[in-house]
């Protein structure tokens, strides 16, 4: 081999390979990666939480025997899912609700609130910050007595 005739010592990535093929695991493909991104869309449905999709993610290339290069292919898997769910809800939404309803929740969420900032990024606020602000839910976002938003 060319590492006897030349002498070279063992590389990391040698080591790595040897300890991979003593244990049966093998690097990530596109099956594999579309598995894991398959599996993370159906929990991001229970939990939007990064770092328990992350755990899940890595228990679940463990139990497939695959060796993650970089910690950072799992976190762009779990953004890749979170965006899949977030187009596939919002195109529920878009199916679900009214036109003319939807256009009415879009004006609203565009209106600035008492608390100088548009309703939508008042409400991405955390609820601690809202509370500080003694901002309330905004009257036009509140159901009526038909169960309907105003």
């Amino acid at each position: 081999s060319l590492r006897a005739m030349y002498q070279r010592p063992r590389t990391l990535f040698d080591q790595q390979q040897e300890a991979c093929d003593a244990l049966r695991f093998r690097w990530m493909g596109e099956m594999e990666r579309r598995t894991l991104v398959r599996e993370l869309s159906k929990e991001v449905e229970r939990t939007g939480e990064p770092e328990r999709l992350l755990a899940l993610a890595r228990r679940r290339a463990y139990e497939m025997r695959v060796v993650i290069a970089r910690d950072r292919e799992l976190r762009s898997l779990v953004a890749k899912a979170a965006r899949l769910h977030e187009v596939a809800l919002a195109d529920l939404i878009r199916r679900s609700v009214h036109p003319e309803l939807l256009a009415e929740w879009h004006e609203v969420l565009q209106r600035v609130h008492d608390s100088g900032r548009s309703v939508q990024n008042w409400l991405w606020a955390s609820p601690a910050k809202r509370l500080n602000a003694g901002s309330s839910t905004p009257r036009s976002l509140r159901p009526n007595s038909s169960g309907r938003t105003r």
